[in-house]
């Protein structure tokens, strides 16, 4: 099984970078490997370098700082579900495996990137289960594959997790999760 990491932004998770060998810099400035355009983000902002399952996080003399959870480095290590944020952008980091031999990476979504998304009250554990793996490029034979479900309650399960969020599409239920995490609702609609 290969292993590689990957940051997700927690604000928006389609915003990723996936580490290899080559650190990447991330910055404001067009001319880094990871653009974030924010104002809280420095031109040069940060180096991060890949080493095994964890990743190096470095300063270059960002104005708003680079932190891996709380505390503001200069240089520090970071793993598998630790926060990372450049300014006011963060970003988890997220172990990725490769999944049934496809060569497709399976983003396992962790709790800080779910976190006030999912309407607990209205889902079953098994659609809570589904919902979750609804935020990784799976398909839905491949949902059914992970979780030991058939195709056909994967594909119902979607319908009524569409159907909870009032949405017709993977695309639509990102923005009304994003929305609702947003602000801080964990039921849609309110």
């Amino acid at each position: 099984m290969s292993q590689s990491v990957t940051l997700i932004c927690t604000t928006l998770p389609i915003v990723r970078m996936t580490l290899a060998q080559k650190p990447l810099i991330v910055g404001r400035s067009s001319q880094c490997d990871v653009v974030l355009n924010d104002p809280t983000v420095s031109r040069r902002h940060a180096r991060v370098t890949r080493t095994g399952e964890f990743v190096i996080i470095e300063d270059l003399g960002s104005s708003n700082g680079t932190f891996v959870g709380p505390e503001r480095v200069r240089k520090a290590d970071a793993r598998h579900g630790d926060l990372v944020r450049f300014g006011q952008v963060e970003f988890e980091v997220v172990a990725a495996d490769s999944f049934d031999g496809s060569g497709k990476d399976t983003i396992r979504p962790t709790p800080a990137l779910l976190a006030g998304i999912t309407p607990e009250a209205e889902l079953s554990e098994a659609q809570r289960r589904v919902f979750e793996m609804l935020f990784t490029e799976c398909t839905e034979k491949e949902i059914a594959q992970r979780l030991g479900l058939s195709r056909h309650t994967v594909h119902n399960h979607v319908k009524v997790i569409f159907r909870i969020f009032n949405v017709h599409s993977r695309t639509e239920l990102l923005a009304a999760a994003l929305r609702s995490k947003k602000a801080g609702r964990t039921k849609p609609g309110k």
